[in-house]
C-alpha cells in the first residue's frame, strides 16, 4: 500500500501553463491543486497583478509538497528602482554611522580642558551631525518614493503574498531568468526564513535562481539564507553575475 501511494504521488502531473493568460491564471483554485505535483508558469504573457498573484500563491501553497516554477518571465521593474533601493539602504547605514561618530565627538568635546579647543571640536561635530542628518532626511524621502514603486513590481507582489500565507506545502521554488535583483532576493530570503519558523509554513528545499543578475551584492542575502535555513538543500545559481 505504501509503495503504491508513493508511485501514485510520483506520477502526479505538473500543471504546465506556458504563456499563460490572465484568464487561465484566474481559474487556478486551491481545490484543484490536489491532482498536481507542481505549477509551471513559464513565459508569462500577462502581468501578475495582486489578484493573479493571490491565485498563483493560493494554488501553489495547496500543492502536496510540490513545485512552483516561473521561468523566462520579466518580474522586475524595468527601471533602476531595485539598484537604487539597494544603494540608498547601504548609504543610509554609512550615514547613520557617520552621524553617531559626530554625536560622540560632540559629547567628548566637553572633556577638553582648553575652552577654545573644546568649542572648536563642538562646532565641527555639530556641523557633522547636521550634514549627516540632512542627507539622511533626503535618503528617507527618496526611499519612500522608491518603496511605493517597488510595491507595484511583480516580484514584490509575489514574495509579499507568499510570505503572508499562513500555510504552504511547497518544497521547490524555481525562478530562473526572471530579472530578479539583489533587492528582491533580500525579500525572498526573509519570506523563506519566516515560513520556516511557522508550524505549517513552506519548507523550501530546492531554490532555483539561474539567469538572474544578482551579482556580488546578492551574495549577502544568499549567505544569510544558507546560514539560517534548516531546509534549503539545493541552490541553483548559474549565470547570476557572480565574479
Amino acid at each position: 500500500m505504501a509503495g503504491g501511494a508513493v508511485a501514485e504521488e510520483a506520477q502526479a502531473p505538473l500543471l504546465r501553463l506556458g504563456q499563460a493568460t490572465r484568464e487561465q491564471i484566474r481559474q487556478l483554485e486551491p481545490e484543484k491543486a490536489c491532482g498536481y505535483s507542481g505549477l509551471d508558469l513559464s513565459l508569462l504573457r500577462c502581468e501578475l497583478d495582486e489578484g493573479l498573484v493571490e491565485s498563483v500563491v493560493g494554488f501553489s501553497n495547496a500543492l502536496a509538497g510540490g513545485t512552483l516554477r516561473i521561468a523566462h518571465s520579466d518580474l522586475g521593474s524595468g527601471t533602476s528602482c531595485e539598484q537604487r533601493l539597494f544603494d540608498l539602504r547601504s548609504e543610509r547605514q554609512s550615514r547613520e554611522a557617520e552621524k553617531a561618530f559626530h554625536v560622540k565627538a560632540k559629547a567628548d568635546s566637553g572633556k577638553e580642558k582648553d575652552f577654545a579647543v573644546s568649542a572648536g571640536k563642538r562646532r565641527k561635530a555639530e556641523s557633522g551631525v547636521k550634514e549627516a542628518q540632512e542627507r539622511l532626511d533626503a535618503i528617507d524621502e527618496e526611499l519612500a518614493r522608491l518603496e511605493e514603486q517597488k510595491a507595484t513590481t511583480q516580484w514584490c507582489r509575489l514574495f509579499t503574498c507568499f510570505e503572508a500565507a499562513a500555510s504552504s506545502s511547497l518544497r521547490c521554488l524555481e525562478l530562473p531568468d526572471c530579472d530578479l535583483h539583489a533587492t528582491g532576493l533580500e525579500q525572498l530570503t526573509h519570506a523563506l526564513l519566516e515560513h520556516e519558523q511557522r508550524a505549517e509554513g513552506a519548507r523550501i528545499s530546492r531554490l532555483v535562481l539561474d539567469g538572474n543578475d544578482l551579482g556580488d551584492i546578492g551574495m549577502g542575502a544568499l549567505s544569510l539564507l544558507l546560514r539560517l535555513s534548516s531546509c534549503v538543500e539545493a541552490l541553483h545559481l548559474r549565470n547570476v553575475g557572480i565574479t
